[in-house]
């Protein structure tokens, strides 16, 4: 069975779409983990979530952004894991006015995570483009989500006398909202019995212009954990949602999640169309029949109208959306593309290397141990009279959960033996470097390591007085 590890730096959106729902469903011939605690929104660090990243055949890093990522990356790469880069945005290609420019991939993590990793996974045709000039090994996927999910919703119809615009998440943005003010001012001008729902979004200043634009007949909700994302959305009882989006490099290499969210509730949408054809809604939406594409002002005025007037049209356009996003996006009918990407992935796994240390006059005695269910074994290294522990196991894979539960953090109090952080090493040359540097300066070592255990790149394993 293959051991598959989500890694995340968050339990958002990204996380769902490219984790979460894989997880709940990808079971035969799979062992599925991730260090994300998706329903109690939180990221794990425990020795139990250490173990299974360890212990895991391939690490999938979805959307990394984060330095320390790249560097934990490195150290999964010496180990000998197959990793694959999974990304649903083109971070390289931030616009100005987003209001996370120059503080996401600032250090070009996109760029290092693509060309470092064995496999690349992208949801959209432009990524995959942009992505395979980096790395040629590259797999596009589209985001499913958890049909029955929304589907056990039951979304409550909105009884009041004003009807319900929504427009919900990144969105709101200040490149996409700028300009797209005025034709909300007109709609909500000429149209008294509607009302505007902006929902989670995450641009303050962006709120407060919109607040003053918008004096009355404007709610504003506030963004909630992903794992409450649907039901939430729900209890809005939007009647329509509108998905403006500007025509730059970021956006045209976002994915359809909006629109699929949206459809799976029966929830009507007009959604941005670039002159090119390739906004991210133009491949699923057949303008008039499962939503409305809007090229231009004229556009979005003239087809939110409609719909505002038009009851039947908006029922009509919210089920065949709803048809159309569970006949071709509900994710446990697209198990076999995750499966066969990681069957293709793990096929390419490194070779055993030489287990055999002679250089630079090292002496190295081994012990075996196998794992609790007998299927996999141990070559633990031990450095002769020092308090040192080197792991390798045989074709890549790593130390047991038996090991790993037992040394890994606990308290620093009473150790006699402070043994190296790594739990499975290569035996390459930066790996002889590394015990070279434990033989020769074993002080300078020991700072060394508890400064990466203090920036959370490595993780103390030692043994009691």
């Amino acid at each position: 069975m293959t051991r598959v590890f989500f890694y995340s730096e968050y339990p958002n959106g990204c996380h769902y779409y490219r984790a979460e729902v894989i997880k709940r469903f990808l079971t035969d011939d799979f062992e599925v983990s991730t260090n994300v605690d998706f329903e109690n929104n939180r990221v794990k660090n425990d020795s139990e979530t250490l173990n299974n990243l360890f212990n895991s055949d391939i690490v999938v890093f979805i959307r990394p952004t984060k330095r320390s990522s790249l560097s934990l990356l490195s150290i999964l790469k010496l180990t000998g894991k197959k990793i694959i880069y999974s990304t649903d945005d083109m971070l390289m290609h931030l616009d100005s006015e987003n209001p996370f420019y120059g503080q996401i991939d600032k250090d070009n993590v996109m760029e290092a995570f693509a060309s470092q990793s064995d496999a690349v996974l992208v949801t959209t045709d432009y990524i995959y483009d942009e992505l395979k000039k980096i790395n040629k090994n590259i797999y596009l996927i589209p985001n499913y989500l958890d049909f029955d999910e929304y589907a056990r919703l039951n979304r409550p119809l909105n009884k009041g006398k004003k009807l319900k615009l929504g427009i919900v998440g990144s969105v709101q943005t200040s490149e996409n909202i700028n300009h797209f003010i005025q034709i909300l001012k007109t709609i909500h001008d000429e149209f008294r019995n509607t009302e505007l729902v902006f929902f989670g979004s995450e641009d303050p200043l962006m709120v407060q212009r919109l607040k003053k634009t918008f004096i009355d007949r404007v709610i504003f909700v506030e963004n909630v954990p992903m794992s409450g994302y649907s039901n939430k959305l729900a209890s809005l009882r939007l009647d329509l949602s509108l998905i403006p989006r500007k025509d730059n490099l970021f956006n045209r290499g976002k994915s359809n999640c909006k629109y699929l969210e949206m459809s799976a509730l029966g929830i009507p949408v007009v959604a941005q169309g670039f002159p090119t054809g390739d906004s991210p809604y133009q491949k699923d939406i057949t303008d008039g029949v499962n939503g409305f594409i809007a090229l231009n002002d004229k556009d979005w005025l003239k087809k939110i109208s409609k719909l505002i007037v038009e009851k039947k049209t908006r029922e009509e356009i919210g089920q065949n959306a709803r048809k159309y996003v569970q006949e071709n996006f509900d994710i446990q009918k697209h198990l076999s593309e995750w499966g066969n990407m990681f069957a293709e992935v793990i096929s390419e796994k490194q070779k055993e290397v030489d287990m055999e240390i002679t250089k630079n006059n090292l002496k190295l005695g081994y012990i075996s141990m196998e794992e609790e269910r007998g299927d996999l074994g141990e070559q633990i290294f031990a450095l002769e009279g020092k308090n040192n522990i080197f792991a390798k196991r045989a074709k890549g894979q790593h130390l047991t959960r038996k090991l790993l539960g037992q040394v890994i953090q606990q308290e620093y109090n009473g150790a006699e033996k402070t043994l190296f952080y790594i739990k499975k090493y290569p035996v390459t040359l930066k790996a002889r470097v590394l015990i070279i540097m434990f033989r020769v300066f074993p002080r300078l070592a020991r700072i060394v390591f508890r400064l990466l255990v203090y920036i959370g790149l490595a993780y103390p394993v030692y043994e009691k007085k």
